[in-house]
C-alpha cells in the first residue's frame, strides 16, 4: 500500500500544502541580527562581561551546594542560572540574547589569563556515579 492510498489525495494536498506554507515562512523571515538598534554598544558588552563575572562566584557555589559531588549537573545548573540571567539582560537591554551572550563569551577571551576562577569549560558528558 502507498502513501497515497493511505492518505488520500485530500491528506496528501494537506501535506505539500503546510510544506509550502513552511518554506515560505522560512524564505521570507528576517534575522533578529539584521534589525537596526538591536546591537549593544562597546561599553554595554563590557558592563555586561563584568556584571556576570561578579555574579559568577555566587552561581558557582549555588550549583556547588545544589548537587555536591556531581560536576556535570554542577556545570548543568551553573549555566542555567546563567542563562536565566543573560535573558533578562537582553529583554532589559532590548536586545537578541545572542549579544548578551557574545558579550558573556567577549568577556571570558579576554579576561582568561587574569582571572584563573573563571572558565569556558563543561564537564565531559558522562553517566553519574549514582542514580536516584
Amino acid at each position: 500500500m502507498t502513501i497515497n492510498q493511505k492518505l488520500g489525495y485530500g491528506g496528501m494536498a494537506v501535506i505539500v500544502g503546510c510544506l509550502l506554507v513552511l518554506i515560505g515562512r522560512a524564505w521570507t523571515v528576517s534575522s533578529v541580527d539584521d534589525s537596526p538598534g538591536t546591537k549593544l554598544t562597546e561599553a554595554q558588552q563590557r558592563a555586561i562581561g563584568q556584571a556576570l563575572a561578579r555574579r559568577e562566584p555566587a552561581f558557582r557555589r549555588d550549583a556547588e551546594r545544589r548537587f555536591p559531588g556531581d560536576v556535570w549537573s554542577q556545570d548543568d545548573h551553573f549555566h542555567n542560572l546563567e542563562q536565566r540571567w543573560a535573558r533578562r539582560v537582553a529583554a532589559k537591554h532590548g536586545v537578541p540574547l545572542i549579544e548578551v551572550l557574545r558579550a558573556i563569551d567577549e568577556d571570558l577571551r579576554t579576561n582568561k589569563r587574569t582571572d584563573p576562577l573563571r572558565r569556558a569549560t563543561a564537564a565531559p558528558c558522562k553517566p553519574r556515579p549514582f542514580y536516584d
